[in-house]
């Protein structure tokens, strides 16, 4: 028997929250360069030297949401590609390694509404990558192609609406701290504060590229709504510092509310080429696979989020899927000795079974906690699984630019195989931990 008592410390529900926008865009872009070199000697003696040079990820990402009564769409758009350079050099012999990626991803999800919060959904996730390697070690020389594209597509049905209030919980949080230092001349009544609510998610759907210009922008609008309200008459230095501080030192978590279920299918189509060229002399040689996957996927879900209060969250998540394939594969191997050719045609399919449970606590706008669990089974004919992962986390502004997270994981992973040759069992437990400060210079 467990006995559990909540209560709702702030002026209205932040599962009331439903305000909602026409639309809201961003574009990101990421570039990573790294490298490194060493130099070995023995007896003042160079026995080994390599360098090592990565550009990339290089990504650019595109995503808009649409948010309206009527439907909830959001499109995603990513580009990305990296290359790098591995040298390394011996007395015997010198190895390099080059290899180049390049992908791109489209994917759409909309949910159109009816009445009672019944939906109507599709999407389409589209997907394609090309990757490249040049190895050569000594006299042996090998060239690797692989070309891959998928698209799958999904419909489907359900009910329910899961909103967003992650900034109901920012204008709660900056309104509480003014009350506490006394900074209001009164109460906002519950009106006032999801006013402010509606203020902040406005603020965060315009575009403003100069980041000086963008504080000043939001902190202005902030400013003009207290004042406009009758909530503050006048400002000092003690009003900025705490309006500006639980805006700038915010973790901005995702916070969801609502339940939903839903019902889909998603077929799909897939295509693989792996071509590998061995340029070593007398012999050269090839091989090369082609592949073609059609699957399909009926899966049915059930999602649960809910903000107890405004410092505790609580989500839960489960779907049951079957996932079926049916696929097309052809070996082709070729040498001085000639050209061998294999097909391969075969269906598979089976069960899926994944749930999470998680728990958030907020007690700041700087300070996050999160313990997620989760756990996922699979059957099929002639393989069973099960895992279970918990991940504990935890988030914290030291200053203005000091950042400290932490987080421990562990997982517990078992794997069947049937007549792989032979029965074959496989365990595996694993644990860690990680702490990270962050600061940044300018």
């Amino acid at each position: 028997m467990s006995i559990s008592c909540f209560s709702q410390d702030s002026i209205f529900q932040l599962k009331d929250y439903k305000y909602r926008t026409p639309g809201y865009q961003g574009l990101a872009l990421n570039v990573d360069l790294s490298g490194s070199y060493s130099n070995a000697n023995a007896n003042n003696t160079e026995t080994g030297r390599s360098n090592y040079t990565a550009l990339g990820p290089i990504s650019a990402d595109y995503f808009r949401i649409q948010s309206t009564d009527k439907r909830f769409q959001q499109t995603t758009v990513s580009l990305s590609t990296d290359y790098s350079n591995n040298n390394r050099k011996d007395q015997q012999e010198k190895y390099t390694l080059k290899q180049f990626s390049s992908q791109a991803v489209w994917k759409v999800q909309t949910r159109d509404y009816k009445a009672n919060q019944w939906f109507l959904e599709w999407g389409n996730e589209l997907r394609g990558n090309i990757r490249t390697a040049s190895n050569q070690s000594g006299l042996f020389k090998t060239n690797s192609t692989q070309q891959a594209a998928s698209n799958a597509f999904t419909i489907g049905f359900g009910k329910g609406r899961i909103e967003w209030v992650q900034d109901a919980q920012m204008a709660l949080f900056i309104l509480q701290d003014l009350s506490s230092q006394n900074l209001l001349n009164r109460l906002p009544s519950s009106d006032e504060a999801v006013q402010f609510a509606r203020l902040i998610t406005d603020i965060n759907n315009r575009r403003v590229f100069d980041s000086r210009r963008r504080r000043v922008y939001e902190l202005s609008r902030i400013d003009s709504f207290l004042k406009n309200s009758g909530l503050v008459t006048q400002t000092d230095i003690r009003h900025f510092t705490t309006v500006n501080d639980n805006w700038a030192f915010a973790i901005k978590p995702f916070r969801q509310s609502g339940a939903a279920w839903f019902a889909r299918l998603k077929p799909s189509v897939s295509f693989d080429r792996n071509r590998t060229d061995n340029k070593f002399q007398p012999q050269p040689s090839y091989a090369e696979n082609r592949g073609w996957w059609l699957a399909f996927s009926p899966e049915f879900g059930y999602g649960a989020y809910k903000p107890i209060s405004l410092k505790w969250q609580r989500n839960f998540s489960i779907a049951i899927s079957y996932s079926g394939s049916q696929v097309y594969y052809q070996q082709k191997q070729a040498s001085n000795a000639g050209e061998t050719v294999s097909k391969i045609e075969g269906y598979s399919g089976g069960m899926n079974l994944n749930t999470a449970y998680s728990i958030g606590y907020f007690p700041k706008t700087r300070t996050q906690l999160t313990a997620a669990l989760s756990l996922n089974g699979a059957y099929y004919k002639n393989y069973r699984s099960a895992s279970s992962s918990l991940n504990v986390s935890a988030d914290y502004f030291l200053g203005y630019r000091t950042y400290l997270r932490g987080s421990i994981a562990a997982s517990y992973a078992y794997d069947h195989f049937d007549n792989v040759p032979t029965d074959l069992t496989r365990k595996n437990f694993s644990g860690g931990f990680s702490l990270r400060l962050s600061h940044s210079i300018f």
